[in-house]
């Protein structure tokens, strides 16, 4: 582990309370009247976390085992067996799973994985092209599929359906243009938002869509390349391009008025090389730009080179800029921030973590946090004191799972050729603080990256054995990972910690 020195930390200023006023005419009684203090917010239990001698911080992890309270078998249909990681999601409502793969659509009971209702939506032999990542109005979900069962091919185009997860009832079925019509979806901040080509819009609570930033707003032949929500604000990124004149825009529209706050061309963006990209909001975080190039490392090879730019959501303007080569640091750790859509295959998960000003991202199989105002990395966890002898380096790396309920601690996985673990690590030291095995029938969903959500003191995990490709290929090989029961989602309950010895 790689820790920056001389860091200060500083905690969060608490707000001065008002505790009285004193006013003509009251009473001698100074508690007369006043108003009872507020209620301190209670943070939601989590799962315990070992003590620091219960678990290894190196080699292979035996015990304590983080085991499935029940486990299901959901994607696809009875003669699919292929998993495709672009096509899917996970999100908790109350108690209810909601769960999309392939041309299945779910929803399970968190109690017992009981089966709650499925694809309330005949898709007509499609799958879900594009989805929002939470639900909105509290318990509603869209998603959108390609309509081309028709016969008429007028008649053909996109479905927009919205969902009340808690029953699986349609509350809206809605056809959006022909031969498409729907270019993304995106949550944020209990909403959802759809691109179409009538511009940005938003679902409303009975399903239907209302444009938000109308077509021309975004410009003459304008297409959205895509959404970055920015955290605590009221602001979308967009990626606007336009082919036939090779223009390229990032533009900030407020969600609450639709009005385009600011609009920033592709060059204002520039790098030292030729840039392989074009300059685009990162998928997790609105405030980042970036733009990707090669450059001859240290060693001679051809190494990427990331450029990164912060900027006010607010006005567009540069906070910061830093060009973040793929290559070993002075330090030995080797740095490869894993930041755009392109890094992330468009997997609905975090992958980059806001903690106060700073990004906790994957990075070149480890974890780091990075603090993009000044480009240096404040930690980096290392993922090799974890490896055993003999592993296949394919499949060993670090991938970001959630936050614990009281926003200090993230869940990570470790995934590698023979084993699977569960990880916990301070988001301001980069520590290893807990640390679990997995059971057999759940180390195989850490091939590729997991979607996991905590739910009170257990963790619900979906895409169990799931893998870009032919799953088939992993079987049978001695030195690739052995893979468990097929499982997509499951819910894994934690060991109880310990009482301390009196």
């Amino acid at each position: 582990m790689v820790t920056r020195s001389g860091r200060t930390v500083l905690g969060a200023a608490l707000p001065l309370l008002l505790a009285g006023t004193l006013l003509a005419g009251c009473s001698d009684d100074p508690d007369r009247g006043a108003a009872p203090p507020p209620a301190e917010p209670e943070t939601p239990a989590g799962p315990a976390l070992p003590a620091e001698t219960d678990f290894p911080s190196s080699g292979e992890v035996t015990d304590p085992v983080v085991e499935p309270r029940w486990l299901v078998r959901s994607t696809g249909t009875a003669e699919s067996t292929e998993h495709d990681v672009n096509q899917q999601g996970m999100f908790v409502v109350d108690d209810v799973v909601v769960y999309f793969a392939l041309d299945t659509v779910l929803g399970v009971s968190l109690e017992d994985g009981a089966e709650l209702w499925r694809s309330p939506v005949d898709l007509g032999g499609e799958v879900v092209e594009y989805a929002g990542s939470a639900p909105h109005h509290e318990h509603l979900w869209t998603f959108a599929y390609p309509e081309t069962a028709s016969a008429d091919l007028d008649e053909r185009g996109t479905r927009l359906v919205t969902l009340d997860v808690r029953t699986g009832d349609v509350v809206a079925n809605l056809r959006l243009g022909s031969f498409g019509g729907v270019e993304e979806i995106r949550s944020h901040a209990d909403e959802t938002f759809v691109v179409t080509d009538r511009g940005l819009e938003q679902v409303q609570e009975d399903g239907t869509v209302a444009v938000l930033t109308p077509q021309r707003s975004l410009g003459k032949e304008m297409t959205v390349s895509g959404i970055a929500p920015v955290r605590d604000a009221d602001v979308l990124v967009l990626s606007l391009y336009r082919a036939q004149f090779g223009t390229d825009f990032v533009v900030g529209v407020d969600t609450t008025s639709g009005e385009i706050l600011w609009r920033r061309r592709n060059a204002e963006f520039p790098t030292d090389e030729p840039p392989d990209t074009d300059a685009d909001p990162s998928p997790a975080d609105g405030r980042l730009i970036l733009r990707e190039s090669s450059a001859t490392g240290t060693d001679g090879e051809l190494v990427g080179v990331k450029y990164l730019w912060l900027i006010d959501p607010a006005t567009g303007r540069t906070r910061a800029q830093h060009r973040l080569p793929a290559e070993r640091a002075e330090d030995g750790t080797y740095h490869n921030p894993m930041l755009a859509s392109r890094d992330l295959y468009r997997v609905p998960r975090e992958t980059v973590l806001s903690v106060e000003e700073d990004i906790v991202i994957e990075d070149g199989g480890n974890i780091s946090r990075l603090d993009p105002a000044t480009g240096e990395y404040e930690w980096t966890f290392d993922r090799e004191p974890l490896q055993a002898t003999g592993e296949d380096p394919y499949f060993d790396r670090l991938t970001l799972g959630p936050v614990l309920p009281d926003g200090s601690v993230a869940l990570a996985f470790h995934s590698s050729a023979a084993v699977g673990d569960l990880l916990a690590l301070d988001l301001e030291t980069g520590e290893l603080v807990g640390r679990w095995a997995m059971d057999d029938a759940m180390l195989a969903g850490l091939v590729t990256a997991p979607m996991a959500v905590v739910h009170g003191a257990d963790l619900v995990l979906a895409r169990n054995r799931s893998i870009e490709g032919d799953v088939a290929l992993l079987e049978g090989e001695e030195e690739i990972k052995p893979l468990g029961e097929l499982n997509d989602l499951g819910l894994l309950a934690f060991p109880a910690a310990e009482e301390p010895a009196d």
